[in-house]
């Protein structure tokens, strides 16, 4: 598996031989054909990214480059470093070179397409530690750059204390956990228009590249 940008020559070589197989002069061709393999892109230490897992399980993206099994969707991801205040925007794209040599084994094969949601979230990795007051606002989600519904509001939480994160498809949650948080300030857990499920899974059904635009607040 390549996780880095760097050029992969494919030669392909034939032999022909003329009419007469003992006496003729075998002859050689060969093509050479270079594949751009996109860069690999893993969160750092502040950096966001889109926590996503599709239906099946395989197709995934946790903020690593470097997971052997789970590597198809961290090339040209969208992973901005948090610096401060502001709007930001995570994405993953599965339209690229690395992702289909990743799922396919090549370049030109782009009949594997991530389809359905599993698990989808805006993580801040080390957030809770670097900028423990911040809160997560998601202001829109693209599919293919279609704006989908968002039928609930999002809250920002931490399930370990050092990564912050705001859930966005997230059905092992039972309800609004006890740290949740909103820019009103603390999110009650019997507030209903809050979830961990702020999306239909069905507005997943085949996606190429998602984007998920928010603003953090309380740096």
């Amino acid at each position: 598996m390549i996780l880095r940008k760097m050029s992969i020559f494919l030669i392909v070589s034939s032999m022909v031989c003329g009419a007469a197989a003992c006496g003729s002069k075998g002859s050689s061709s060969s093509e050479e054909k270079a594949v751009e393999i996109e860069e690999a892109v893993g969160a750092e230490s502040g950096d966001a990214f889109l926590y996503i897992n599709e239906a099946q399980g395989w197709i995934q993206y946790a903020g690593k480059k470097d997971d052997p099994a789970h590597t198809m969707l961290s090339y040209d991801a969208g992973v901005p470093h948090i610096n401060g205040s502001g709007s930001y925007t995570v994405s993953v794209n599965a339209d690229t070179n690395g992702f289909r040599i990743d799922t396919a084994g090549d370049a030109e094969d782009d009949s594997i397409k991530p389809s359905g949601l599993m698990f989808a979230a805006v993580v801040i990795k080390d957030g809770k530690q670097l900028y423990p007051d911040a809160v997560i606002t998601i202001d829109a989600i693209r599919v293919d750059g279609n704006e989908i519904t968002m039928k609930s509001k999002n809250y920002t939480s931490s399930d370990d204390g050092v990564e912050l994160r705001s859930n966005i498809y997230n059905t092992w949650v039972g309800g609004i956990p006890d740290d949740a948080v909103s820019v009103n300030g603390k999110v009650a857990v019997d507030d209903s228009s809050y979830s961990p499920c702020i999306v239909d899974a069905g507005d997943f059904k085949e996606w190429t590249k998602v984007e998920v635009d928010f603003t953090v607040s309380g740096i």
